[in-house]
């Protein structure tokens, strides 16, 4: 009876008698990797993962020796293909054939730590990205205010001038740091992607080309594209962004050459592999790998490859942004990216694309023609809390020819607007503002003065809340940073209606 419950039981049991395993159940062979008779020749010590710095040696050593006292830790073994299994030990000292000896229970809780290094991981990097985004949010205030004032001081700099080459290079390293708030942006997954339908096999295909041309001719290119037409929705410039990264960073893997190759194929997420993966749905996907036979990962590098700013790469060589971008694209496009790492033997990139129900391939939008960009004589209001960004918009739309009001919060642009109503045919607000609020303030223009036009203007991205705001109840909507002739244009079009 009492043998029936031991070798059906979950959790693996064994008798350990001079460190050495003299019964083990089938619970236990199966955790382990090893069976019966194998292990009656393999000491539990030689199990022991010893480079875990929270083993406990002193209670292990208690129970090879028969002299645990119903102790319960946790320890680390190897399996039978040398794989981490995270073990809890219940262990009691008995007598066995006349010696003392230790029967132990041992729980399997790998899978269980598992998802809960992978929930830290998520909360971790949602709590990065949050913070990421508010960065990028406050900078790009800053660079309006540093793009506009260059931009005035160059309207009156000649091509000959001394200060026009240095104030070209003050807008050059403006838009270099509007480009990393971009990345930073991206990582946070505040962008909004542009989605169309796109056949994931000539992306790749047109990339692998490009590639062919520009990597070394020590680094042999593969392709291994699926068959069936590999249709998803998403930002075709995205995504061959996230080739580019992971090509450029396996290239860099691979100093002395070797082997980079581009896979896709259609799959399925079951539950079981969603069980095993916090956080995917079950679900048709097109997996994209992107795999090389450089240097590879340790442990601690592949925990943390995804934080913004982490690199292993010289200094100079690299932001450490590429693989933060990548894992806020996936995830902004619904799409799941998960990393294999071996020292000395390569590193591969799984990325899982969402198959939407009904794929048509769109039509390629027409890029605007430029065109010239005229002023005016209306009276504009200009609410903004960045007392620079006020002055910089006040030059700007006066140099246009339009008059200005400008205001710092949302109580005196209210009263601003009723001392001149029937004046002020548009305001340039932004919502994110102290005192009353953006969002208030906007309710108030409109209440008191229903034939005011309204922009928005912003350092977030144009998504979730603030688009259905912009949506609902806006006349236009400008991102900051923004150039002098794309402020000018966008007024121009709203008041022209």
């Amino acid at each position: 009876k009492y043998r029936a419950l031991v070798e059906n039981a979950n959790d693996g049991i064994a008798i350990i008698q001079d460190g050495m395993h003299l019964y083990v159940n089938p619970a236990y062979q199966r955790i382990i990797g090893y069976d019966a008779r194998q292990l009656a020749s393999i000491p539990f010590g030689s199990l022991v993962d010893t480079s875990n710095p929270q083993t406990d040696f002193h209670r292990i050593q208690e129970m090879l020796t028969g002299r645990s006292s119903n102790q319960q830790f946790k320890v680390r073994l190897m399996d039978s293909r040398d794989k981490r299994v995270e073990l809890e030990i219940t262990a009691s000292a008995i007598t066995y054939n006349g010696k003392d000896a230790s029967i132990i229970s041992a729980r399997d809780l790998t899978a269980r730590l598992e998802l809960e290094r992978q929930l830290l991981h998520a909360q971790k990097m949602e709590a990065i990205g949050t913070l990421a985004g508010g960065i990028a949010h406050d900078f790009r205030n800053i660079l309006q205010s540093v793009i506009s004032f260059s931009e005035l001081l160059l309207v009156n700099k000649d091509e000959g001038h001394a200060d026009r080459s240095k104030l070209e290079h003050i807008l050059q390293s403006a838009e270099r740091a509007n480009q990393l708030t971009y990345q930073l942006l991206a990582f946070s997954r505040k962008i909004e992607s542009e989605l169309e339908h796109i056949n994931l096999n000539q992306v790749v295909g047109d990339m692998v080309e490009l590639l062919r041309s520009t990597l070394v001719k020590m680094i042999e290119i593969r392709m291994d594209l699926g068959e069936t037409p590999a249709l998803i929705r998403a930002d075709s410039t995205q995504v061959e962004q996230i080739i580019m990264n992971l090509c450029i960073n396996a290239r860099d893997a691979m100093p002395d050459g070797g082997t980079l190759e581009l896979s896709t194929r259609e799959v399925v997420l079951d539950e079981s592999f969603c069980k095993q993966h916090l956080g995917t749905i079950p679900g048709r996907y097109l997996l994209l790998t992107v795999a090389d036979s450089g240097i590879g990962m340790d442990s601690y590098t592949l925990e943390h490859i995804f934080e913004p700013f982490f690199t292993t790469k010289e200094i100079g060589k690299g932001t450490g942004l590429g693989l933060a971008i990548i894992y806020g694209i996936v995830k902004n496009h619904g799409g799941y990216v998960f990393c294999r790492s071996t020292l000395m033997k390569g590193t591969s990139f799984d990325i899982y694309f969402p198959i939407p129900p009904v794929v048509s391939m769109g039509i390629p939008k027409p890029s605007p023609d430029d065109e010239h960009i005229g002023g005016g004589h209306e009276t504009l209001l200009v609410i903004d809390d960045e007392e620079l960004i006020l002055e910089a918009a006040r030059e700007v739309f006066e140099q246009a020819g339009y008059s200005v009001l400008t205001a710092s919060r949302g109580e005196d642009a209210i009263e601003l607007l009723k001392a001149n109503l029937g004046r002020v045919e548009l305001t340039i607000l932004d919502l994110n503002m102290p005192g009353m609020g953006g969002e208030k303030c906007f309710a108030r223009v409109r209440k008191i003065s229903p034939d005011t036009k309204v922009i928005i203007s912003s350092g977030f991205p144009l998504k979730g809340q603030l688009r259905k705001t912009v949506e609902m109840h806006a006349d236009g909507f400008i991102a900051k940073p923004y150039l002098t002739k794309s402020i000018l244009k966008k007024v121009r079009e709203v008041l022209d209606g």
